[in-house]
């Protein structure tokens, strides 16, 4: 049976204690007689004396041992009790070395592994007891090992370290570590070093591809032509890309951490709030300075930067220079109006000579348009009515009208019958964009030649939506289209209807962009319906009611009454017939 050393000292020492006692009388009264006889001999008298002394000195000295066994008996209890405490801690250092989540290594001033934690093994590829007597440096990848032996050389002169390094296990993986190196003492000597290694392979891994990610988003940041500003809550700039430094001329030191100078303080918390209400901020135009005073056209756009928990951390600025283009625009829009006007000014005026009276409403879907329309006196009883519709919208469409209305004048009062006037405008869309162009362009048109002599009306519908002729009989008669659009073929057979009307008429022609989304029979059915609600206007509000405010399309409506006075032409019943 194994026996606790301090408590076998502890009870040892009051035996020990009592044999001195009985040890040290004999010796005292041995030492003590022949002394005493000497002294009786010369002083007869002390003899009585000091062997009182000697006896009371022996009691004395029997009373300090019997008092020190007491002491000692109690510092032995104390040491029992830091042994054990000792030897608890012992216990807890031993369970955390062996169950340590890291690795845990000791090396002697030789670098030899001496110890190693178990259950670690996977980590190097090898077991504990193949590892020991080992240096730990073969363990270190190779373009490590003359650092990490530096610094072992810096811990065995006390002093303790944190590094990171990698190693290469036995089937050649490379793991990743973030070491920690202490100082082993034992006394005031380094006997080697306690090493405590964290796999952090997974961790470089991910910060790998973070940095990856990081480089990639860097550089498309400052490759990237627009301007990308980073500002905090208050809008002082944290980061300001070449694009930016491209655009206003500020550098990222000249800015970083200040308000920018070109932007409006009351601006800037205007758009915060409206991030803030969740409202969005996409390409706001808005108005800036450059570094040298230059105005600059910049279309914004602002969003909120949101930490991992929801919060609001500052904002991304996307600027966009537009100067050029809205200097372009403008340009664009100078030359539009001017166009507007040019194509404006050939359009007729009204016609109020007492017994015709010819009225128009116009509005093009984009400053200029390619619906047309034109009418002309012939001589003192005809006139030619044309209004036409050419394919497309906006400059190209108004390009080809204008070289059409070139020539009306000319075909109308010299041709005067609409086939012949048909025939020649096919001619020219054939012959003049068919084949220089090679682009197919075609127009639609209604021609009318009205003859108030005869009180008749010829006319050609190609293509456009169906007329509306009135008269004093309540009949709405329809002048529908019977002829293909103009420029579709080179032989475009075209064929006149010829229709008569009694007393005072109304006539109204208009381009398919009066008739709305819908069908073509349900857009003139609702069209029939306001016609007839407001046939007691005069032409020109007439004109100016029918034509909406629809700006999708291009929409032109051509009102012509014949025999001036509505007064007597008013009705309060109307059918509709196809005047084919």
């Amino acid at each position: 049976m194994k026996i606790n050393r301090s408590t076998a000292t502890s009870r040892a020492i009051p035996m020990l204690s009592f044999l001195a006692a009985l040890i040290a009388a004999p010796v005292i009264y041995l030492l003590g007689v022949p002394f005493i006889q000497k002294v009786t001999d010369i002083v007869p008298t002390a003899s009585a004396f000091v062997l009182g002394m000697i006896c009371l000195w022996g009691v004395a000295s029997l009373l300090v041992i019997w008092n020190q066994h007491g002491k000692l008996k109690e510092w032995a209890k104390r040491m029992d009790s830091h042994a054990h405490v000792l030897e608890q801690e012992k216990q807890k250092f031993q369970s955390l070395f062996d169950h340590h989540p890291d690795l845990i290594c000791i090396a002697n001033r030789e670098g030899m592994i001496v110890e190693i934690n178990p259950g670690k093994e996977h980590l190097v590829g090898d077991s504990p007891e193949l590892t020991f007597g080992t240096p730990f440096l073969q363990y270190i990848v190779p373009e490590d090992q003359q650092r990490i032996a530096s610094y072992f050389q810096r811990v065995l002169e006390g002093e303790a370290l944190s590094y990171e390094t990698a190693i290469l296990n036995l089937v050649g993986e490379r793991v990743e570590f973030a070491v920690k190196a202490v100082p082993l003492f034992k006394g005031q000597k380094v006997e080697g070093v306690y090493f405590i290694l964290k796999e952090i392979t997974a961790e470089k891994q991910l910060q790998a591809e973070l940095t990856e990610k990081h480089d990639k988003m860097t550089t498309l940041l400052q490759s990237t032509p627009v301007g990308i500003a980073e500002v905090d809550m208050a809008g002082r700039i944290q980061v300001w890309n070449r694009g930016a430094e491209r655009i206003f001329g500020w550098k990222q030191e000249e800015l970083q951490g200040r308000y920018a100078p070109n932007v409006p303080r009351e601006e800037f918390l205007s758009f915060r709030d409206q991030l803030m209400q969740g409202k969005e901020l996409v390409g706001k135009e808005v108005r800036r300075r450059k570094k040298d005073g230059s105005p600059l056209d910049i279309n914004l756009t602002m969003s909120k930067i949101n930490t991992a928990n929801g919060e609001v951390a500052g904002f991304i600025v996307i600027l966009e220079d537009i100067t050029l283009r809205k200097r372009e625009e403008r340009k664009r829009q100078h030359d539009l109006e001017m166009a507007r006007k040019i194509q404006e000014s050939v359009l007729s005026p009204p016609i109020e000579d007492g017994s015709i009276s010819i009225h128009s409403t116009y509005i093009p879907s984009y400053k200029v348009s390619g619906d047309m329309y034109c009418w002309y006196q012939i001589d003192q009883h005809r006139y030619g009515v044309m209004m036409l519709d050419v394919m497309g919208h906006g400059v190209s469409s108004c390009l080809i009208s204008m070289s059409i209305r070139s020539l009306l004048r000319g075909m109308i009062v010299r041709v005067q019958k609409p086939e012949l006037v048909f025939a020649e405008l096919n001619k020219h869309m054939n012959g003049l964009f068919q084949s220089q162009i090679g682009i197919p362009c075609f127009f639609t048109a209604t021609y009318l030649l009205i003859d108030r002599n005869e009180q008749s009306i010829e006319y050609i519908n190609a293509g456009n939506p169906p007329g509306f002729l009135h008269d004093e009989d309540g009949l709405i008669r329809l002048l529908s289209s019977s002829s293909p659009p103009i420029g579709l073929s080179v032989e475009n057979q075209v064929k006149a209807e010829k229709l008569h009307f009694s007393g005072n008429a109304r006539i109204m022609l208009y381009s398919d962009g009066l008739l709305g989304k819908g069908s073509l029979k349900q857009g003139v059915d609702e069209l029939l319906q306001r016609f007839f609600q407001h046939r007691h206007l005069d032409p020109y509000p007439f004109s100016r009611m029918m034509g909406g405010d629809d700006d999708q399309d291009d929409i032109c409506v051509v009102v012509a009454d014949i025999v001036g006075d509505r007064k007597d032409f008013v009705t309060n019943e109307w059918r509709t017939i196809d005047a084919r």
